[in-house]
């Protein structure tokens, strides 16, 4: 018997299962069937079920307490209608102690329907902050196809916590996969229409130099870009303000794709100013891609003086060291003949900071550096996994 097989069967045993133990070696093509069996068995049983991290006893009668709490608080909720929501409001600031509470909350909060949603905002102004509320709101509006002007008019009053709750609608209607309730909003019918909408307001927000949620604004970027291009110019101009607003204008427009071309000249501007937007910059510029390829001879100063400094404070990254590995990702990323000629400079960096330090992706990045080498001879039939065929163009 294999030392795999041997491995199984004791885990096994260690489960109270009667399992047959599987050859790899033997078995061969049926191994993957008898494996597969084996699965299903240790799927079926309860105490599969929990493995590995078993459930106590105590947890389960937690959340069957949880539970139980949480519909009585629906009926009571809904008993009392909309002079509820701040309660309900309240039970979605603890969704992370009393998950089965808040998603009541957001259940009771659906069945009301839009007249909730203006208290809602209310309480986000008195609280301060959004809470869950924003996630609340984007769950109405999507179920009943009305409340847009209520999201709206605390997008333009510039109360902070209206402000954040509205900011957190339009996150909800994003397209980030993380976003939990992502599936379910994308298919919202008011999402484009409530976006679109509201990309003024947003813009007066960017552009406000006091706003108290610049960086707020700009996260809500990340999840509605491919529906905000409009914003474009604004963003551009937030590249000509103080160093932390051009910081994360330069990395949040990258989520903009090829799409924030016309933002290359000022990210190229950055890079000669240094500094961290230097670094962001190129992080924006390689997420960018094939559009920014004029910029990669303003990389190649940059990435040639920061190699005898590689590897300084091992093993925290240095400033340099940071520089480098953002600028042979954009290399990568961005491709072309130009980027194929700092390929020697980028391999040397590698080298050398693969020395001092462990990288798991080290061997794959410096195979697609050597592949993208390939595009100063023009050779064609590499992996599209490391080096799309387009990078060569």
């Amino acid at each position: 018997m294999s030392e795999r097989g041997a491995r199984r069967a004791q885990c096994a045993k260690l489960r109270g299962l009667d399992v047959a133990p599987v050859d790899v070696k033997q078995t061969r093509g049926r191994a993957t069937v008898r494996v597969a069996a084996a699965i299903a068995i240790l799927a079926a049983t309860p105490a599969a079920r929990g493995w590995p991290h078993h459930r106590d006893e105590a947890a389960e009668l937690e959340e069957q307490r949880q539970r139980a709490q949480a519909v009585e608080a629906g009926e009571r909720w809904r008993a009392r209608g909309v002079a509820a929501v701040d309660d309900m409001a309240t039970a979605l600031c603890g969704e992370m102690e009393q998950p089965f509470l808040a998603e009541a909350a957001t259940d009771e909060l659906r069945r009301i329907g839009p007249p909730a949603i203006k208290p809602l905002l209310e309480v986000a102004v008195r609280r301060q902050r959004d809470c869950g509320i924003g996630g609340a709101i984007a769950s109405i509006v999507c179920a009943t196809g009305s409340g847009e002007d209520d999201v709206l008019t605390a997008l333009g009053d510039g109360r902070a916590g209206g402000v954040d709750a509205a900011l957190a609608v339009l996150r909800a209607l994003g397209r980030d996969p993380d976003e939990r309730r992502w599936q379910r909003l994308l298919a919202c019918p008011s999402r484009d229409r409530l976006i679109a909408r509201a990309l003024p307001g947003f813009r007066r927000i960017l552009l406000d130099p006091v706003h108290p949620l610049p960086r707020d604004a700009l996260w809500t970027v990340h999840y509605i870009a491919p529906d905000a291009t409009a914003l474009l110019p604004a963003m551009i101009e937030l590249l000509r303000r103080d160093e932390k607003t051009a910081v994360a204008t330069a990395e949040t427009l990258g989520d903009f794709g090829e799409a924030a071309a016309p933002a290359v000249p000022e990210l190229r501007r950055l890079i000669a100013v240094g500094g961290p937007r230097r670094l962001a910059a190129v992080h924006g510029l390689g997420s960018i891609g094939r559009p920014a390829r004029e910029a990669v001879a303003d990389m190649a100063g940059p990435l040639v003086a920061a190699l005898p400094r590689l590897c300084r404070t091992p093993p925290r990254f240095g400033v340099e060291d940071a520089l480098v590995v953002g600028i042979v990702h954009a290399m990568i990323e961005i491709g072309g003949s130009e980027a194929a000629r700092l390929v020697p400079h980028a391999l040397l960096a590698y080298d050398r900071l693969h020395a001092c330090r462990f990288d798991v992706q080290a061997k794959e990045r410096r195979t697609a550096l050597q592949r993208l080498a390939l595009c100063a001879r023009e050779v064609k039939g590499y992996s599209p996994w490391l080096v799309r065929p387009d990078r060569c163009r």
